[in-house]
């Protein structure tokens, strides 16, 4: 098993709530329950309790190993899009990135 650098995980852990607090802010409430997801698995790996506010949104959120995050033969995906289109570069799944065939 690998050896678990702390201060990293613990920076990833920190960043994770951030990042789920900006995104409840603008709105994307799914999306901060997957940050808050990660933020409680980094928790653990550090042997600490999360606080309950990430614990109870964090339940709220998918496992994201649930559904495989591949892109499907014969659809079309948008790799790289500007800041208003979900795309494979601005984070998003390759089913949010799915674009309509014409």
């Amino acid at each position: 098993m690998a050896k678990i650098d702390k201060n990293h995980t613990f920076a990833m852990y920190t960043i994770y709530v951030n990042d789920a607090a900006i995104a409840d802010e603008f709105g994307y409430h799914d999306k901060a329950d997957q940050y808050y997801w990660q933020a409680a698995r980094f928790a653990k790996r550090l042997g600490l309790k999360a606080p309950d506010h990430v614990l109870k949104r964090a339940m709220n959120a998918p496992c994201p190993f649930d559904k495989p995050n591949k892109p499907e033969e014969g659809k079309q995906y948008l790799l790289i899009g500007g800041s208003d289109k979900p795309s494979i570069a601005n984070g998003n799944t390759w089913a949010e990135s799915e674009i309509e065939a014409s």
